[in-house]
């Protein structure tokens, strides 16, 4: 039969550590699975509105990263033959809450407005908890956005315009579909990397209990 006597506070670090390891490997796991359905999507189409009208409402903002930097993308509300419909519109490389006084990203001055029609990705399980009273989001949250701005039910879909870069230019948008230069069998490999060393932990736990006699078999 086994004999186990547990050192305390070992064990309490140890069972901390390995609940960690396991967090991250399923969130990489998550994500593993997202990007492989966003990249086993047929491409999004194009769309055009040749006929829209800014909404008078502050902009909503959802959590991204842009060139590696952490961000926000700025969802401005528009009114289309008596729909509301959300276009990303640019990105504020932030980490912090963005401030509403420097928000410069606009729409066109006149029809047409053109991108890709896109759809909400899949909320993660492990996506951080949106903050709707700051209209800080960390999901393309469609009807949370317009209630937080007291505005009726939008449209199922959102408008995914080219970015404006630093310089002036102008940049293919960022967050469509398959656009993610990481591969999905990279977040594959992470949570393996991750499990693996949770199985590891384990293994020295138990193997310095067994070489301090606090474990064996007999």
């Amino acid at each position: 039969m086994p004999r186990f006597r547990p050192m305390l506070v070992l064990t309490l670090a140890t069972i901390a550590s390995f609940a960690l390891l396991i967090w991250l490997g399923f969130w990489q796991w998550d994500r593993y699975l997202g990007k492989r359905a966003r990249q086993d999507a047929p491409p999004p189409p194009t769309a055009s509105l040749e006929s829209f009208e800014r909404i008078d409402a502050p902009p909503s903002f959802v959590f991204g990263s842009w060139n590696g930097r952490p961000g926000w993308r700025v969802f401005l509300p528009v009114s289309t033959y008596g729909a509301l419909v959300f276009v990303d519109a640019g990105f504020i490389p932030d980490a912090g809450a963005p401030d509403l006084d420097s928000v410069t990203v606009t729409l066109p001055d006149s029809p047409p407005l053109s991108g890709l029609l896109l759809s909400p990705s899949r909320v993660g399980r492990f996506a951080a908890p949106s903050a709707p009273d700051k209209r800080l989001f960390y999901a393309e949250d469609l009807a949370g956005m317009a209630a937080s701005a007291g505005l009726k039910t939008p449209a199922t879909y959102f408008i995914g315009m080219d970015y404006r870069t630093e310089d002036g230019g102008v940049a293919p948008y960022p967050f469509a579909p398959g656009a993610d230069p990481t591969p999905p069998e990279r977040h594959l490999g992470y949570a393996i990397t991750w499990w693996g060393l949770a199985a590891g932990l384990i293994a020295v736990y138990l193997a310095l209990h067994a070489r301090l006699g606090r474990f064996s078999w007999r």
